[in-house]
Formats: C-alpha cells, structure tokens, sequence
C-alpha cells in the first residue's frame, strides 16, 4: 500500500501552518511597535505670556522747569510794579501779562531767560523799592533815574552779586546808604545823587564805596564811615 498521498498533504498542512504563524508574528510586533510608539510621553510646549509688551514707559515725567531763577525774577519784577504804581508809569507795556519778562518794558534778559538788565528812566515810578530786587540774581544794570522813588535804598540790594552798575540820582530816596552795597564785587559805578530837591541820605558813606571806579559819593556831602 502507497501512503504518499497522505504524506505530502501532511506536508501541505504544516506548510501552511508555519506560513500563517509567520504572518502573525509579522502582524503581532507591528502592533506592539505602534502600542510602544502611542505610550510615548508627551512633551508640552510652555505656553507664553500673551500680554501685549510694548516699548513706551507711561510713567509720567515731572514737568519741565523754566530757566533758573526766572520764577523769582518774575516775582521780583511783580513787586516793583506794585510797589511803584505800575498802572501809572509812562509806559507799563507787556507788564504782568504772560509774555516772557524779557519783553516788559525796560527789561532785558540775558539767554537763560534772567534779567541782567532794568532800566525804568524817567518812567514815573512813585513809591520804595521793593527789597524782593535783591533777588534778581543775574542783574548787572539796575538804572532807575530820574522818578519819584522814596523811602530807603533796601540793603537787600547788597546780594546782588553781579552788579555793575547802580543808578539812582534824581529821586527821593531817604535814609542811610546801606552798608550792604560795600559788599558788591563787580560795582563799577555808583550814581547816587541827585538835585537839591532828590535823594537825601543821612549818616554816613559806608567804607568800600568810595573804592568803586565810578562813584559820586563827593555830591552826597557825607563823612565816611
């Protein structure tokens, strides 16, 4: 009896079987790959501030200040207004209005906006000197001659360090002569005389002031001090 046939259909079967075990082992890992793949970690990316960022600082910037000393010499200009009926010299044009003080009449200020010279000749101004022009830190040029001035010369004018020169002839100035003006490095000429009818001083001329190059100390009939 022949048993071929049975023997290769055996062969047949465990052919086939080896071939579809391949094929799942084949199939299986591809799985396993993509499970392994899927249980990967997941790295989150940080999420940035969304807030707008922008370059201009808001903080608000303390205001901007004048040029130094202005406010005072504005001031100072103020008080000799008042103190002298400012509403009725000759010409008050541009005073106490908001132009800038270089443009008052008989004012003259130097590029920081300070007033370096004022000169009110024959204005009619009637009344004393205010003692806040001793204030008027830049002035070189006070010339006021020829008004109705009275009472004494305030020795305030004494800090005026920059001063050159000082005119007051032809007024009705009283009282002594402050020893304060002594004290003013830069004077160079100092009137302050006067007809018969103006300027009365008393006392005496305080020592230093005859030392200033231009001086009329001789027309004031004053012993020295």
């Amino acid at each position: 009896m022949r048993r071929w046939p049975v023997t290769a259909g055996i062969i047949v079967v465990i052919l086939l079987l080896a071939v579809l075990a391949l094929f799942l082992l084949v199939t299986g890992g591809d799985e396993g790959q993509t499970e392994t793949g899927s249980s990967q970690p997941i790295v989150s990316t940080p999420v940035r501030d969304a807030s707008p960022v922008t370059g201009t600082d808001t903080t608000e910037a303390p205001p901007a200040e004048g040029p130094p000393g202005s406010g005072d010499d504005r001031a100072a200009l103020v008080a000799l207004y008042q103190a002298t009926g400012g509403p009725g010299w000759l010409d008050n044009t541009n005073w106490l209005t908001d132009a800038p003080i270089g443009e008052w009449f008989g004012v003259d200020t130097d590029a920081s906006g300070q007033v370096f010279q004022l000169d009110l000749t024959s204005n009619e101004l009637k009344g004393p000197l205010p003692p806040e022009l001793g204030s008027l830190a830049s002035l070189e040029y006070l010339i006021l001659i020829n008004n109705s001035l009275t009472g004494p010369i305030p020795p305030e004018l004494g800090n005026l360090s920059k001063l050159r020169v000082l005119d007051l002839p032809d007024n009705e100035l009283r009282g002594p002569i402050p020893a304060e003006l002594a004290n003013l490095p830069n004077l160079e000429n100092l009137n302050l005389g006067g007809n018969p009818a103006g300027n009365m001083f008393t006392g005496c001329v305080p020592g230093g002031l005859d030392q200033v190059k231009n001086n009329d100390l001789d027309f004031l009939d004053l012993p020295s001090c």
